[in-house]
């Protein structure tokens, strides 16, 4: 089958479509945004792209601050009749009678009836044509307790941390425990972490660790590999393995 070659468009669909809420909780506004997305996992970070023309672009671009609300069934006529109304003319809270709910990072509002409200500090402002991206940082996520399944979570929140962020089990074991998440859960996860995949993560940190250190002898390098290692939440029967195992790869080099 031969394709068709059309000019360049923005052909990227499905895309999310979210109720981004601005301002502050005396004077705020909502816009209807389907350009958004992740754009890194730490710090995580997000970004949305707004059309300089509308309302909502110079209060996010001077406050700094946006709350991005994830929508359901119950407020898809919401989130489009937002989209085409101007909060320069309405108030979009009052003619759809959402709740203003104060965020805890930021100054404007959450959308109550939202399941997810995540809050964003502007980092950049990337003038792109048509739209600007507000590159953002993503300073606390608020999610409805009844879509929440803390073992589902959980097996999320472990994966990326040791994978990506590559922290030890102590550290994601402390940051669960901060997060109210139950300790038998918590050690069911990490048991489930595969120990030949978290050896190696924690052998290439140790690697790329000693090509940045100075050190008069081996022993003053260990220790501070240790010392490291310890930093990033693992255990030291796991460094002293990696470390040995770091001092036979070199023998081969």
């Amino acid at each position: 089958m031969s394709k068709v070659t059309w000019k360049p468009g923005t052909f990227l669909y499905p895309l999310p479509v979210v109720m981004v809420s601005c301002g502050t909780m005396e004077k705020s506004n909502i816009i209807t945004v389907a350009w958004t997305g992740i754009i890194n996992t730490d710090p995580a970070m997000v970004y949305i792209s707004v059309r300089p023309s509308r309302y909502s672009y110079n209060i996010i671009k001077e406050s700094g601050e946006f709350v991005i609300n994830l929508t359901n069934e119950k407020l898809t006529y919401a989130t489009d009749w937002c989209g085409v109304k101007s909060g320069a003319q309405v108030d979009k809270f009052k003619e759809m009678n959402l709740t203003k709910e104060p965020a805890k990072f930021v100054k404007c509002p959450m959308i109550k009836e939202s399941p997810v409200s995540v809050e964003c500090r502007v980092k950049e402002i990337k003038k792109l044509g048509s739209h600007h991206m507000f590159v953002a940082e993503v300073l606390g996520i608020n999610a409805d307790e009844k879509y929440i399944d803390e073992e589902r979570f959980c097996r999320a929140f472990v994966n990326d941390k040791y994978r990506f962020a590559k922290w030890g089990k102590v550290k994601i074991a402390q940051a669960l425990q901060l997060k109210k998440i139950s300790y038998n859960t918590c050690r069911q996860f990490l048991n489930e972490i595969d120990e030949e995949e978290y050896l190696s993560i924690l052998d290439s940190l140790l690697t790329a660790k000693r090509k940045s250190i100075h050190a008069e002898n081996e022993y003053e390098l260990n220790g501070k590999l240790m010392r490291f290692a310890l930093s990033r939440g693992f255990e030291m029967k796991d460094i002293r393995h990696c470390i040995q195992l770091s001092d036979e790869n070199d023998d081969f080099e």
